[in-house]
This record gives structure tokens, C-alpha cells and sequence, in this order.
């Protein structure tokens, strides 16, 4: 169940707004116009403008549908999907290398980390890529924070393993 976090639906957002960058669209209309604004705003405010836009059209897709999870359904259809469980470590390892490799889009996992209220829960993060370390994107490239994180890749999992492994990714059509 979605809690409300703003913090959410700039990660989806976020998300969003890349995958739509390699031509990939959502199934909803006003996201789709959202993201289109987004990449053709000029920088600053124009830009800022258009990212709380598309922020406000997630966060209306993640209430309804009720989750981050879900939204990504709602958003992407079957593909929209979170093949990376595995028996072993080592085995999800190896199907997130595979992904970049194959696929080379950024995908969402659910990490335990502090959040800005002080309180360690999980939250949504945008990975956008494993190697030895897990890259993980800023969700909001407008604000004064810099929140992008490597993270190496034992460390990754044992924050994602608390969370139950919960992630969502795309596959290509």
C-alpha cells in the first residue's frame, strides 16, 4: 500500500521518465505528456516545472493503484515485471548483470535506508546499474540534495534481502 511519500513517486517518476528516454511510453496518457514536457523543458525552472508535474501524474497512478509495485503495472503493463528472486545470492547477482547486459535499463528496488524523517524503513530506490557495486540514481535532480549512492554489491543485497528482495523491472517489449 502506498503511504503518500513524495519520496515515492519522484523514485517511480524518476524511473519513469528514463525509461520513456529510450522510447518506451507509459500506458497512461497524462504521464506520457508529462514525460514529454520534462524532456523538452529548457533547464531550470522550466525543467523543475515539468519534473512536478510528471511527479504529481505518478503519485496519482501510485494512490490508485496502491503501490509502487502496482503502479509500475498500471504504467507498463506485463512488462513491468521482478524476475530477479533467486535461490542464492550469487544467483541474483548474476540475473542483475544479465539485465544490464541485455536489457540496460534502470530498475526499482526496496531497500531498508534511513529516510528523511530520521526513521529506517524501506523505501524505493532507482538502480541504475550493478557491477561490483550497486549505482543507485538520485530520484530528484532538483533539489540541493545528492542523494546518488554506490553501494558495493554484498552490502546492496543485504539491505534489498531485509526488504524481501522486492524490485520491479522492465522487459523489453
Amino acid at each position: 500500500m502506498w503511504d503518500g511519500s513524495t519520496r515515492d513517486a519522484w523514485v517511480l517518476a524518476t524511473w519513469t521518465a528514463l525509461i520513456h528516454g529510450t522510447g518506451d511510453r507509459a500506458a497512461r496518457e497524462d504521464v506520457v505528456k508529462a514525460c514529454d514536457a520534462l524532456v523538452f523543458a529548457n533547464f531550470g525552472q522550466p525543467t523543475r516545472d515539468a519534473g512536478a508535474r510528471l511527479v504529481e501524474a505518478i503519485g496519482a497512478v501510485i494512490a490508485e493503484s496502491g503501490g509502487v509495485e502496482s503502479a509500475a503495472v498500471a504504467l507498463f503493463g506485463d512488462r513491468a515485471v521482478q524476475t530477479f528472486s533467486a535461490a542464492t545470492r550469487d544467483e541474483r547477482s548474476q540475473r542483475l548483470r544479465a539485465y544490464d547486459f541485455k536489457v540496460g535499463l534502470p530498475w526499482l528496488a526496496r531497500l531498508w535506508k534511513r529516510h528523511e524523517d530520521g526513521e529506517v524503513r524501506p523505501g524505493w530506490e532507482v538502480v541504475l546499474s550493478v557491477d561490483t557495486h550497486a549505482h543507485i540514481l538520485d530520484p530528484n535532480p532538483y533539489d540541493d540534495l545528492d542523494e546518488n549512492l554506490d553501494l558495493p554489491l554484498a552490502d546492496f543485497h543485504v539491505l534489498w534481502e531485509l526488504s524481501g528482495a522486492a524490485h520491479v523491472h522492465l522487459k523489453r517489449a
